[in-house]
């Protein structure tokens, strides 16, 4: 006769354990809609960032076009302009004030990326004017990591919207062929 006795007790158990796996769930759903976003990036210091890559895109456009098949000189002579173009987008970007604390570190730290990928150009520029000869282009890899930082930058750029900050549209990566520079 005790048996009939339990069968309601576990029944209670389980509709608590429901209620409760409900309730966390919900609790999930809506901390994933309503958390604040991490690194915030104000829309203003977001649209001055966009406005310094996307004029920097408008003068590496207007630099003349490397031919396929260029030498050593005249590859490192476009990486001269080309890298004074970059210098003068991150002199852009420390004028850029973000009004989050947690956003301005986050800045910071991708122009850090930018510039450990400028320092990579320039060595590579000074090695092909040294040596003369075709030599490769290493970009620099995140501490610890084997992929290229300009994954790392690509993720912040595409988070925050910047997509004319991105290495692939300024060809950031490129030193020895000719430029593709997409469209928008």
């Amino acid at each position: 006769m005790p048996e009939p006795a339990r069968r309601p007790v576990r029944r209670l158990v389980l509709q608590g354990a429901l209620v409760l796996f409900l309730l966390a769930w919900g609790y999930a759903l809506w901390y994933s809609v309503a958390r604040p976003e991490p690194e915030p990036l104000d829309e203003r210091s977001r649209a001055e960032v966009q406005a310094a890559c996307a004029s920097t895109l408008d003068r590496l456009r207007a630099l003349p076009a490397l031919v396929s098949g260029a030498g050593p000189a005249e590859v490192a002579e476009l990486l001269d302009e080309e890298n004074r173009i970059f210098a003068a987008m991150l002199d852009a970007l420390d004028a850029v004030r973000p009004t989050h604390d947690e956003g301005a570190e986050a800045l910071a730290g991708w122009r850090s990326d930018w510039v450990v990928l400028l320092d990579a150009r320039e060595r590579h520029r000074t090695e092909l004017r040294e040596t003369g000869d075709r030599v490769d282009f290493r970009i620099p890899t995140q501490p610890g990591e084997s992929r290229p930082i300009t994954v790392r930058m690509n993720e912040y750029a595409r988070q925050k919207g910047l997509d004319a900050c991105e290495s692939e549209r300024l060809q950031v990566e490129i030193v020895d062929t000719p430029r593709r520079y997409a469209d928008g």
